[in-house]
């Protein structure tokens, strides 16, 4: 069944452009049109979980807007458990939730536990549902000793983990997350990966998620849709796009000395370099000379050779395109 159908969408904003002439910028008021989201389409089934990645300004954003109705497409289609986002049904925003890592929904002066009384009453739960619903979250989230604190005592995981309570006491079928792990230490950004993970696979819930951390993407998402200037550049599994893009390796080289006007170009694309220690990119037919070439240098003390993994790649591609967007 196909939870979200996105077809030949495209967001177009104006932006207010500041003219020379102040007379102008009142009477003659100049504006230009940007596409954030540029003839997109794409279809997500119910249960699948799913990334959408990009770099600031790709459109990943905008896109999360669309789909749940805070914003309306300029052109083309947008279909989400059959209804139109941007219609606000009731029967549709009682199959959706929406959580910004980076806002807030619970009120900080009372507890956790109180503001899901609240919830309970606007999405009229009854109270075995809601208690059945708020144990298997809770345990799930390990957040038992939490639920009592006000809001406000509790630290960024321990919010988050309430927020996430939050957001599903009512049981959603799609859930719309932007930077979930936010702020979060490993321990904390671990529990809220495999809590949503967990979640997903036992109720069947579409996951679709925005993230610049490529842990949460790797753990949660089998799916990653990667937007580039509003386009959809590529579809399909992040290990298949890693694969694709990951052809080089990286070696950190301990040199005791760099006077001696070792040319380091010659043997791969120098990333860092300082007083003791050089980064290279090397492509990895090359290996084997560079490892010749380090073997021979007095200077080198200690190298050692690391693939790039998807975080290196996927950084390596925002590199690279900010510099053709410059050129």
């Amino acid at each position: 069944m196909i939870a979200v159908s996105v077809n030949n969408v495209t967001k177009t904003f104006k932006r207010y452009e500041k003219q020379e002439r102040i007379i102008d910028n009142f009477f003659h008021r100049k504006y230009v049109e940007k596409n954030a989201v540029n003839n997109v389409s794409f279809e997500i089934n119910k249960g699948e979980c799913v990334a959408i990645i990009g770099q600031n300004g790709a459109g990943k954003t905008t896109m999360m807007k669309l789909m749940t109705g805070l914003l309306m497409p300029t052109a083309g289609q947008i279909r989400v458990l059959c209804h139109d986002p941007f219609k606000k049904e009731r029967t549709y925003k009682r199959k959706i939730t929406l959580l910004l890592g980076q806002k807030q929904q619970l009120w900080w002066d009372v507890s956790a536990k109180d503001n899901y009384r609240l919830l309970k009453d606007i999405y009229e739960l009854s109270n075995q549902k809601y208690e059945q619903n708020l144990k298997e979250l809770v345990e799930m989230l390990g957040a038992e000793d939490i639920l009592d604190s006000p809001v406000r005592t509790l630290s960024l995981g321990e919010r988050m983990k309430c927020e996430l309570i939050g957001s599903l006491i009512y049981k959603p079928e799609i859930l719309f997350l932007d930077e979930p792990t936010i702020g979060m230490d490993l321990i904390a950004q671990k529990d809220v990966r495999e809590f949503i993970r967990n979640y997903s696979l036992k109720n069947n819930a579409t996951v679709i998620l925005t993230s610049h951390n490529m842990g949460d993407i790797e753990a949660v998402c089998d799916r990653t849709i990667f937007l580039d200037e509003g386009k959809v550049y590529y579809d399909g599994k992040l290990s298949d796009f890693v694969k694709e893009h990951g052809k080089d390796v990286l070696i950190f080289i301990d040199s005791m000395d760099q006077s001696d006007g070792s040319s380091w170009e010659e043997l791969g694309s120098v990333i860092e370099r300082n007083d003791s220690q050089i980064k290279l990119r090397v492509k990895k037919d090359n290996i084997s000379l560079v490892k010749h070439r380090l073997a021979d240098d007095k200077y080198v003390t200690n190298y050692m050779i690391r693939e790039m993994d998807a975080e290196d790649i996927v950084r390596d591609f925002y590199e690279m395109e900010k510099k053709y967007e410059g050129a």
